[in-house]
């Protein structure tokens, strides 16, 4: 088994292409950190960018304030290879500032797993609960993901941990606008 790495927002990626999660009119975007399928009902995932079309397309991932991975047509059918049963992908209206952009879709990863390695890390707490707040050194169990690719961390819901297959596969096909952290280099 392998320690995972942390999806995250290449550091190279231009902010003014970050997306905008529409909390007016999308669901409450909590409900995708909870690692449970989602029905959208009548709520529409809406995401707002100041960019053309055009240049979105140019993307396969397109990182939002929200850090929720929004995924291309062709990274949504190499992920479902993978093993469907561990992500949901959700229908998103992106909005460019010329119009819509079809063919994205909101990835909710369904698995959660406990994965930190307490004893290795060190990090703050939220003042009066056990929810952690910040790190200033962050390790993984190298179990850490159960025998399954893509999972969010129970303990610190921001993190999407992938395992070293994804992390190949992306690599291997130039998939752009994502970066994979190794959890050691996720902390300053």
């Amino acid at each position: 088994m392998n320690t995972p790495y942390i999806w995250s927002i290449p550091e190279n990626y231009p902010d003014k292409l970050l997306g905008s999660y529409v909390h007016e009119t999308s669901p409450n975007y909590l409900l995708f950190s909870e690692g449970k399928a989602f029905e959208s009902g009548s709520q529409r995932i809406s995401i707002q960018f100041n960019a053309k079309a055009s240049k979105l397309k140019e993307f396969d991932v397109l990182p939002n304030d929200m850090l929720l991975p929004l995924v291309s047509k062709r990274v949504m059918k190499m992920l479902s290879l993978l093993g469907s049963s561990e992500v949901q992908f959700l229908s998103t209206c992106v909005k460019a500032s010329d119009g819509s952009v079809s063919d994205y879709w909101l990835l909710n990863a369904l698995i959660m797993v406990s994965g930190i390695c307490h004893q290795e890390s060190d990090y703050a707490m939220i003042t009066g609960t056990s929810a952690i707040r910040s790190f200033r050194r962050l390790a993984y169990r190298s179990d850490a993901l159960q025998n399954h690719h893509i999972a969010r961390e129970k303990e610190y819901e921001p993190f999407l941990l992938v395992s070293e297959t994804v992390k190949e596969l992306f690599e291997k096909n130039k998939i752009k606008a994502v970066d994979f952290v190794k959890p050691s280099d996720a902390v300053p």
